[in-house]
């Protein structure tokens, strides 16, 4: 029997042996990704470090010198390894930071001044007269900024006229429905409230679409005849933008709205058929999925993506991200992101990979009226994963 204990005492302290150093463990393992040898993304703390080495050189006067430059060396290296770390963070489930820097040395180089702040946590002199450096910088502020820089794309611009052309042609639809509610009122006594507010809120918003149509067509094309800036250029095309999700989500509210009063529905049937929960955050529990963290993971029902969408005020995305990661769901629900009275749902499993999540129906039904709400949490971007 003992002889029995002691084989199994020594197969597993030969197991741990082989393993690679620094593997975290089954616990930490969806929370900790590995970039290949260069170092670590810990995507719950937001946080990315490296190690680096560094050799003696011949070229050092006594010993004191040796050492400092041994350290430099060590953190230059670490930095170096930090920057492929970097590159390694997955934007989706297909494309990682490094597709966007082959593209553009520019991105690269910037990339490379934020890094230079990074923290030196520990120098280690080992007794061969080398130096271990690890060095860390969070994935937050200036990072997390430019990183998000590159992942919200901005819109195509008004003279491919794709966004531009889907929404007039809303509009031209909800127009057509409007005048024949016009006239069913018309026949009518008396209109109720619900759909006088109705027709003259649809009067309103059609004056301001006309009057911001008849501008945003130059913006661009004068920005660059009077030889604007690229970053005034940016400012133009975010503004833009920001009409075109405001103008989007008040075409979905229009639309249900409409839709209940040719139905015969009041405002007031309208709310109550919708949740009148007014939720503060989104918490998806994807544990057990199998799901990977990356910067901006798809939520998907069976019908198509919902989140994140065109609907998002992507200078909160900029300021703070798409998402934040959690392992426990009680910390996730009671985190400041989720707020007050966040909403919680559970994943069914993984999509397009494992870095992308998909919901039931219902949920996704639940979360497209919400995407509605241009002020609402889906559109700020209050959306916590648990993995």
């Amino acid at each position: 029997m003992k002889m029995r204990q002691f084989l199994s005492l020594g197969m597993i302290a030969i197991l741990a042996a082989l393993l690679p150093p620094g593997l975290p463990c089954s616990a930490q393992e969806p929370a900790i990704e590995q970039i290949g040898d260069a170092g670590t993304i810990d995507w719950v703390s937001r946080k990315l470090t490296a190690t680096g080495m560094g050799a003696p050189t011949k070229k050092a006067i006594g010993q004191a010198q040796m050492r400092a430059m041994v350290r430099r060396a060590a953190v230059v290296v670490a930095r170096r390894n930090l920057l492929e770390v970097v590159k390694g963070v997955h934007i989706d489930a297909t494309t990682r930071v490094q597709n966007f820097m082959v593209k553009s040395d520019t991105i690269e180089s910037q990339v490379k001044g934020v890094l230079s702040g990074s923290a030196v946590d520990q120098v280690v002199i080992n007794s061969d007269g080398t130096a271990t450096a690890t060095v860390s910088i969070p994935l937050t502020g200036p990072l997390e900024a430019m990183l998000m820089r590159m992942v919200v794309q901005p819109p195509e611009s008004p003279g491919k006229g794709v966004p531009l052309k889907e929404i007039d042609s809303r509009i031209r639809f909800l127009e057509q429905r409007v005048r024949a509610l016009e006239e069913k009122v018309g026949n009518l006594n008396r209109a109720s409230v619900s759909q006088e507010q109705m027709l003259m809120m649809f009067r309103r918003f059609a004056e301001a679409w006309i009057e911001y149509m008849e501008a945003v067509p130059v913006v661009v094309p004068a920005g660059l005849a009077a030889g604007s800036s690229v970053a005034e250029l940016e400012k133009q095309t975010a503004r833009q933008e920001a009409v075109l999700a405001q103008v989007t989500a008040r075409l979905n509210d229009m639309s249900i709205r409409l839709k209940a009063l040719e139905e015969g529905k009041t405002r007031s049937a309208v709310k109550a058929s919708r949740s009148t929960v007014h939720y503060t955050g989104l918490v998806i529990d994807a544990r057990n999925t199998g799901f990977r963290p990356c910067l901006k993971p798809e939520i998907a029902g069976s019908e198509q993506v919902i989140y994140p969408g065109n609907y998002i005020n992507q200078e909160k995305a900029i300021r703070s991200g798409y998402v934040r990661y959690y392992r426990k769901l009680a910390r996730a629900q009671k985190s400041s992101r989720a707020g007050s009275l966040p909403l919680t749902i559970k994943a069914t499993g993984t999509v397009h990979g494992k870095r992308s999540l998909s919901i039931s129906t219902a949920d996704y039904q639940a979360l497209a009226k919400m995407s509605a709400d241009h002020d609402g949490f889906l559109a700020n971007c209050k959306v916590i994963i648990v993995f």
